[in-house]
């Protein structure tokens, strides 16, 4: 072999040498270049969660509410207090006429007086009240003695007990005579007062509870349009959520005939009427059972959908509730949310969701920081995140507590290069 042939086969050794290392270089890369990548990436440790669907609006609250009316002018006399629960038949308020009540409590403090002069001046009354007291029960005790000498037929003893009747009833009348005027003075005047008494009664406006309720004197000149007779008949447009205006009728000193002074709420069965996109209210049917939560205290509540009632962009939700009244009868208008549905799975972020082989999934990295790529079912997406279904059977779908690469776009880029 000549010195040429042996330059031109070291050479080509070299080549394939060359051509070998390359190769496998690019196998190394091929197969760990991804794993090296995702070990510099960011991962998200993904487990199971509880998210809502929901809409966040405000609400009217609709109360069954007895609104009772002032009968003529005067002064109100509370006998309760705000938020008060109380029974039907009860006294709610008293509306007084003043000019009236106030003369006839000057005559009874004079009758009062008048009466206290007498009683100083005899003194003795009280004394001759006790001997009235004491002959008169004498006179009984003697009487059923009577009856027994009478039964017994004991003559003597019967004209005895005869004889000590008649003295002391000549007492009494003894006595009678000596008090007669003053008795008849006091007496005169108590029936006076009783009378005047009876005057201040007739003259006093007192309601009455027609229903049992929690008792409010706040009234927001909304009872009438959100009222139950019309709510299921209240279109989107009818639900203003302006806050309202409150008066309260504590506060206020001049009250007129006709004017709304007290009412009383049902504490059983309350409403919200609400406005919710159309294409929303296209996921929620009459009769449905449906979770809302109230924003200012965080409380969910389970309701009942009675009535949709819809427009060209918008619907009226009408929904029943049956509990916490007592927390929100002030209000007329809530902030709260309409959860449409619920939904329990893995929540994993948007971006770490890819498509291969015509199968959504993620890639997961593993303690090697291997990685893989685990198909998943999307039961609920959003701009951010989305919701798999757990599916704990099935080993090669994501589970919960999987290292998910967030950006899965990226890894897939490296494995196509």
């Amino acid at each position: 072999m000549s010195k040429k042939e042996r330059i031109m086969r070291r050479r080509r050794k070299k080549k394939i040498k060359l051509f070998l290392a390359i190769i496998i270089t690019l196998y190394i890369l091929f197969m760990f270049l991804p794993n090296l990548y995702s070990s510099k990436s960011q991962t998200i440790l993904i487990k199971n969660e509880s998210i809502e669907k929901k809409i966040n609006n405000k609400a009217v609250l609709i109360k069954d509410e007895k609104v009772y009316k002032a009968k003529g002018d005067g002064e109100l006399q509370f006998h309760h207090d705000e938020g008060e629960k109380i029974a039907k038949d009860k006294v709610l308020i008293t509306q007084i006429n003043a000019t009236d009540i106030n003369q006839y409590e000057d005559e009874i403090k004079n009758i009062e007086m008048e009466i206290d002069k007498l009683n100083n001046e005899n003194k003795s009354n009280t004394l001759f009240s006790k001997d009235l007291d004491k002959l008169k029960e004498e006179i009984n005790a003697s009487k059923e003695k009577l009856k027994i000498a009478e039964e017994e037929k004991d003559k003597d003893k019967i004209k005895e007990l005869e004889k000590k009747i008649a003295e002391k009833k000549d007492k009494v009348n003894t006595i009678s005579r000596q008090n007669g005027f003053m008795g008849y003075s006091i007496n005169e005047l108590l029936e006076k007062k009783e009378a005047l008494l009876k005057k201040i009664s007739e003259n006093n406006n007192s309601i009455l509870s027609e229903e049992s309720g929690i008792i409010s004197y706040q009234f927001d000149d909304y009872e009438k349009k959100y009222s139950i007779n019309n709510m299921s008949s209240l279109k989107p447009k009818d639900i203003e959520i302006n806050t309202p205006q409150i008066k309260n009728i504590k506060k206020l000193s001049d009250i007129d005939l006709g004017d709304s002074i007290i009412k009383t709420i049902k504490d059983f069965k309350w409403f919200i009427a609400i406005n919710i996109p159309i294409k929303d209210s296209k996921e929620l049917n009459k009769e449905d059972n449906i979770n809302i939560r109230i924003k200012k205290d965080n409380r969910k509540l389970k309701g009942k959908i009675i009535e949709i009632n819809s427009d060209k962009n918008n619907a009226m939700i009408l929904i029943e509730l049956d509990s916490y009244l007592y927390k929100y009868y002030k209000d007329r208008v809530l902030d709260v949310d309409i959860i449409l549905k619920e939904y329990d799975g893995l929540k994993i972020p948007s971006k770490a969701v890819v498509e291969k082989d015509g199968s959504k999934g993620v890639y997961t990295k593993n303690v090697d920081s291997i990685i893989k790529f685990k198909p998943i079912n999307i039961i609920y997406e959003k701009d951010d995140f989305v919701i798999a279904s757990k599916d704990e059977e099935n080993r090669i779908s994501v589970q919960a507590f999987d290292e998910v690469i967030i950006d899965g776009k990226m890894i897939e880029s490296y494995i196509k290069e």
